[in-house]
Order: C-alpha cells, then structure tokens, then sequence
C-alpha cells in the first residue's frame, strides 16, 4: 500500500495494481475479438508528437490541433501538458475542447489526458519538478465525468523522469479496459501504477498551522454561491478575508443559499459567469477589476480626514 496526498483529495490512498490483476485483465482482452483500432494523438510540440509517434506506431494519425469532428476514432489521446510551455488557461481551454467533441461522439470509446508530475503520490515526489501547472486538467476531467458517466476519460500522470511516450505506451497496454479513470505511472521498487483510494487517516492528522487571509484582497470563488462556495467563503472570512467575488453561471443563489449568502452581507460580490468560457471568463475578470477600483476609491474616501 502506497499513501499519498493529491492535491484535491484532501485524505488518499494510493494502491498498487497487482501483477495478478493485470495478467487477468490481459487474458481476457486476449479472448475477445480483435477489433482494429484507429487513434488521434494530439500535442502541439514536434517533439512530443514525434515521440509519441515513434513509441505508437505510425498506423494512428497524429496532429498539433484538434480536427474538426472525432468520428471514426476509437481513442482520443491528448498529450500537450508534458511541459509548461502552454500556459494553465490555454491547456485548460484547448482540455475542455476536447472533452466536449468526445462528449458529442458517441461512438468514441476512450478520451486520454497525459501530464507530467502534477500529481504528488510521495512525500518529496514533486521535488526537482517545475511548479505542476497543468494539474487543472485532472481536476477539469474529474468535472467532465461527473457530467458524462458513460464516457470514459483517463487521466494519466507520468513522472518529471520517465519517458512521457514509453510510460503511456505501457499503461494503453496493461490497462485496455480503462476501468481506472486516474492512473500515477511511478517506476521504483515499491511502486508501479497507482490509482487513489479513499482511506481513513484520522489518526496520522496533524494540527494544521494558522491559516489566515489578507483583508486587502479580493478572492474569486467559482461555484460560489451553491452551498459548498459559501462555506468556503464563510471560513475564509473568518480567517481575515474581507472581499469576495462569487462566480456563478446563472447569477443567483439557489433557495437553500440565501441565508448563507446573507452572512457575508456587503462582503461579497456575485458576477455571472459560465467558466467554460474563456470569454466569459475573461469578461468577469475585466467586471470584477472596475468593482475592485471603486471599492479602493470608496475606501479611500471614508479614510480621508
């Protein structure tokens, strides 16, 4: 048993796929009929592509940008975030393209999203490695299931020292099935693939160190009027935040919210928007700016003898 701390699970467990779980998942793949395969590899770096290539077979096509329709294509692999060369946003938007022509194929059977060390599974895993801006991804994808549960959709994280397009190739191999949606390629003695597990880890808890946030600061919370958004801001503004700005696609608190929304009273700001758009997301931001101006001239005002 491996243990670990994702950076959304809060309390995991990673588990070792045993080798004996694999033969039977490889026998029985073996038994069933041949069905001939045709995949899409996206990534927008030559060199990524190439590798990827090189490690697949050349009987795939293989391209920097996502075509116009997926039908057709059995696998849809999208590799782009083996680097932080794509900024956060650009990943996440060029991700959510993706997912939603996977979701408007039905016939597509798997959509695959590769990373590199986002995803801590170690204590000192993710030291050496670039800061993991594409870990969004995983989270975006944790999303996109919830929504589409009769699609898959695998996210696979590969480590800052293996090989992006050899570590792939083996877990397409071994896990053809794609019954695990998140999937930790991490070679050492102890560990191989490793998949999150939920555990009980009450009594390896530690006192967390005082948290506490600035009262100058505005902080922007998606979701943020449904009941899980106002929680959080309630316990931020017990911590020292005094400015919230609540994103929500419709613009207003749900029946069973208001009342927490009350409590925050003129601390909090709701700005609709829909963060599945990159314009729109760009637009509450420009929105949430102006508020933030005139509430510093408001201020300044009231402090002025």
């Amino acid at each position: 048993v491996q243990t670990c701390a994702l950076p959304i699970f809060a309390l995991s467990q990673l588990r070792r796929l045993s080798s004996s779980v694999l033969a039977e998942e490889e026998e029985a793949e073996a038994e069933a009929e041949a069905v001939e395969e045709k995949w899409l590899v996206l990534a927008e770096e030559k060199k990524v592509l190439s590798d990827l290539k090189a490690a697949l077979g050349a009987g795939h096509t293989y391209a920097a940008a996502l075509p116009e329709s997926l039908e057709g294509f059995t696998k849809v692999i999208s590799a782009g975030f083996a680097s932080n060369k794509t900024s956060a946003i650009d990943a996440l938007d060029s991700g959510l393209k993706v997912m939603k022509a996977h979701a408007a194929t039905q016939e597509l059977s798997e959509l695959w999203f590769v990373t590199q060390a986002t995803q801590s599974v170690a204590e000192d895993d993710m030291k050496g490695a670039e800061v993991p801006t594409h870990a969004g991804i995983w989270g975006l994808a944790r999303a996109f299931r919830n929504e589409h549960p009769g699609l898959k959709c695998v996210t696979l994280d590969v480590a800052k020292d293996q090989s992006l397009a050899g570590e792939l190739k083996s877990a397409l191999e071994k896990m053809k099935d794609g019954k695990e949606p998140e999937v930790a390629a991490r070679k050492s003695e102890d560990a191989g693939y490793l998949v999150p597990r939920l555990t009980d880890c009450t009594g390896k808890l530690t006192a967390d160190p005082e948290i506490s946030f600035s009262a100058d600061g505005t902080y922007v919370i998606s979701g943020g009027v449904g009941a899980l958004g106002l929680v959080f801001a309630e316990w931020m503004a017990s911590k020292g935040a005094q400015h919230f700005a609540l994103l929500s696609r419709s613009g207003l608190p749900p029946a069973d919210s208001k009342e927490a929304l009350k409590k925050l009273g003129r601390k909090a700001v709701v700005q609709k928007c829909d963060i599945g758009s990159k314009d729109g997301i760009a637009a509450a931001m420009k929105q949430i700016k102006k508020d933030m101006k005139r509430s510093e001239e408001h201020t300044s005002e009231l402090q002025s003898p």
